[in-house]
């Protein structure tokens, strides 16, 4: 939905005021997952530095430097934006209020009308018989008319939808049971075939089967303390298998995360790997339908700059943190298709 809210900031109408900071919010609802550019949600006509920030059903990817906006699962989502003062324009900030809408179809109705024509009158008539010594009265004259065909008319209404483009054709929706039997938690159907859907293992994944007393992730350490393993650095959604193959390659460390991951056949897959730590803050939105635990959850991402290679990415409520690879944290394995 377009709305067309223009906000802008107070003109003191003095020689020395920065001319008026413009913001324009182009959307004011967005589908549950659904994933907008930052910069196709609002307009500015000033070039000042913009910080964002959100409340509510809704997450900024990535968290530093967000350049996206993904609607949650439930309520609206507060976002905030602030945009600095420049040399000609003043600074402003705006608050904007996202609601969250279903995906029902918007429907068109074009009317098809089909009318069957009347059918031709056909009248004949008989004329008198030739007179002779007797007269015979002249034929009856018979006319007959064929009625007009009812007319039919019929009206077929042509639907079209809104879902979103990286909702369509997809044939599962999130929340829903995958085909390795956990649980969907991300849709994208733009993205490259084998990473679209995003699903994170079931509860109780630990034995091979989902259920069971195992109900519990298991807890161990990441793994290779004062290793740097190469290439298992990557952040972004997509990149968790990567990482997972490097760690499994570069780690000899037995029953570590990235090897429990990738050693699991559930549900009669074996592509499972340990999230990124992008990937994980996805998996953070259905938490609880995921049955994710309270505590840490260590992600595939190994922390690059002056504190590794000691350090790897864990997940805690909605945000993730450096932590020491000799931590003990719970793992709960994706797969992607």
């Amino acid at each position: 939905m377009v709305a067309g809210l223009v906000i802008g900031a107070a003109f003191s109408g003095s020689a020395s005021a920065a001319p008026l900071t413009k913001v324009t919010w182009q959307v004011s609802s967005l589908l549950a997952q659904e994933v907008r550019s930052l910069s196709a949600l609002v307009t500015t006509n000033s070039p000042g530095v913009k910080t964002w920030s959100e409340k509510g059903s809704c997450l900024l990817i990535p968290k530093n430097k967000p350049s996206k906006l993904m609607m949650g699962s439930k309520g609206s989502c507060v976002l905030t934006l602030k945009i600095a003062k420049t040399k000609l324009y003043s600074a402003r900030t705006s608050t904007k209020t996202i609601s969250l809408v279903s995906a029902t179809p918007t429907t068109l109705t074009s009317s098809t009308t089909t009318t069957v024509p009347a059918a031709t009158t056909t009248s004949s008539t008989v004329p008198a018989a030739t007179t002779t010594s007797s007269t015979v009265p002249a034929a009856t004259t018979t006319s007959s008319t064929v009625p007009a065909a009812t007319t039919t008319s019929s009206t077929v209404p042509a639907a079209t939808t809104t879902v979103p483009e990286n909702l369509r054709g997809a044939i599962y929706s999130v929340g829903q049971t995958g085909p390795g039997g956990g649980k969907i938690f991300y849709i994208d159907m733009t993205r490259n075939a084998g990473s679209q859907y995003f699903e994170a293992a079931c509860t109780g994944w630990s034995d091979g089967a989902c259920g069971g007393s195992d109900a519990s992730d298991p807890s161990v350490a990441w793994g290779c303390h004062g290793a740097d393993i190469s290439g298992a650095n990557g952040e972004a959604l997509g990149t968790g298998r990567q990482n997972t193959n490097d760690i499994v390659t570069g780690c000899a460390t037995t029953g570590i995360p990235a090897q429990l991951a990738d050693a699991l056949v559930l549900g009669g897959r074996s592509d499972w790997y340990l999230a990124s730590k992008d990937e994980h803050i996805q998996m953070e939105i259905l938490g609880t339908t995921l049955g994710l635990g309270d505590g840490f959850y260590w992600t595939s991402t190994e922390e690059s700059g002056g504190r590794a290679p000691n350090w790897a990415f864990a997940r805690y409520g909605s945000g993730t943190y450096g932590q020491q690879k000799t931590n003990a944290f719970s793992v709960r394995p994706i797969r992607s298709f």
